[in-house]
């Protein structure tokens, strides 16, 4: 660490071959410290911060990726469930369409449940440090 809590350019440069998705040692080598160092640097709460920062970072652009291919995606599925191709690949788009159908369902419901446990843990406060009312909570279950 530096003086101002900001990382140093090794520990950056650790942190950029982690984020690239090389393992701890490989990582260490490449960003030219000790593996020990690598290893004690993993644990500092600053360089976590900083690890998890980019990996979000990271993660995030590869989901606007994602976004952006949807529409795509859901042509070339729609375009696969038509009777101009082969029945096995129908069924597989198929159950492609509805397997993924029934994931955002789901996230729509816990997304609705946790909206709702978040509601009355604020209405009625916590009841202790980090206690809340056990009979709404069962609600849920």
């Amino acid at each position: 660490m530096s003086q101002n809590g900001s990382l140093s350019q090794k520990q950056s440069a650790l942190l950029g071959a982690l984020v690239s998705g090389q393992k701890i040692e490989a990582a260490a080598k490449s960003a030219n410290v000790a593996i020990r160092t690598a290893y004690r640097w993993q644990k500092l709460p600053a360089f976590q911060e900083s690890l998890k920062a980019a990996q979000d970072a990271v993660f995030d652009k590869q989901l606007a990726m994602l976004k952006s291919g949807m529409g795509a995606a859901l042509s070339c599925l729609a375009r696969n469930m038509s009777e101009k191709v082969p029945p096995a690949v129908q069924v597989s788009a198929a159950r492609f369409w509805l397997e993924q159908a029934i994931d955002i369902h789901k996230m729509h419901e816990l997304e609705a449940k946790i909206g709702e446990l978040e509601r009355l843990l604020k209405q009625e406060g916590l009841k202790q440090e980090g206690q809340g009312n056990n009979d709404n909570i069962r609600r849920f279950g």
